[in-house]
């Protein structure tokens, strides 16, 4: 982490004194670094930052799997579910893709994705340039079909609208669907009414015009499967970087045997 400027240091100074002052929130990981990520996701603005911090914590609290490595992800990684391009946009952006149609469909194929995508996004949000510069999602839906549909859950589909839009402190700048197909279509109608108006504008549909999500990612970005150039991270490479991390956060993150 880079040293602070006198806008950060300043807002960081009393957002901590926000928290300190609530028995709710005195107790957490108030160091810089960590709250950092919240002022970053909010454009620094104080209000929404709190309860941001508020929501996330509550969050883990309650849903203390969202945030382990359990055995059963590791096969959500190495199929390439989830995975980043290897180059940034001109903006600095990081590029997700998300393949949920490589998830083979049951009753736990939404859970295990929502589960990997939440501990992926917490070890891309320790990035500075990430934090400031946010995030821009690709979802592949190629081989999203009705049998995923079947196990559709729309309690967890909304913890899993939250967590992208109000919970983890992350800049989402846009979710771009490609490849969709009615099935996908038809899912998304059937959650929208759960969605955030602020959630619902970042989402597009792009189908197979390639040429719309070039508008919003450069060509050096955008990976080679959807027509540009970037590589990106096979599954076995994306798993060794979040294991790796996550030992590295043993304080962060808890593991089941210790729950």
């Amino acid at each position: 982490m880079s040293e602070f400027t006198e806008v950060q240091s300043g807002a960081l100074i009393e957002f901590r004194q926000i928290l300190q002052k609530s028995a709710e929130t005195s107790n957490y990981n108030l160091t810089d670094e960590y709250l950092l990520k919240f002022l970053c996701a909010n454009d620094y603005n104080l209000k929404k930052s709190t309860e941001q911090f508020i929501r996330y914590e509550n969050t883990r609290h309650k849903y203390t799997d969202l945030f382990n490595i359990i055995d059963d992800l590791g096969s959500v990684f190495y199929s390439g579910v989830i995975t980043v391009s290897k180059q940034r946009t001109q903006n600095g952006e990081l590029v997700i893709i998300t393949r949920p149609g490589l998830l083979k469909p049951s009753k736990t194929w939404l859970s295990r994705l929502m589960r990997a995508t939440c501990i992926s996004l917490e070890m891309e949000i320790e990035v500075e340039s990430t934090q400031r510069n946010g995030i821009i999602n690709i979802v592949d839906c190629n081989g999203f079909n009705w049998r995923h549909l079947i196990y559709f859950s729309l309690s967890q589909t909304k913890l899993f609208a939250d967590l992208i839009d109000q919970i983890l402190p992350v800049k989402y700048n846009s979710i771009h669907f490609v490849n969709e197909s009615k099935v996908a279509q038809i899912a998304f109608n059937l959650i929208k009414s759960l969605l955030t108006a602020s959630l619902k504008n970042k989402v597009h549909f792009n189908s197979n015009r390639i040429e719309k999500l070039r508008q919003v990612v450069d060509n050096a970005a955008l990976p080679t499967e959807l027509g540009g150039m970037s590589d990106v991270y096979s599954g076995d490479e994306y798993f060794l970087s979040v294991t790796s991390y996550y030992k590295k956060c043993k304080t962060i993150f808890r593991t089941t045997s210790s729950d």
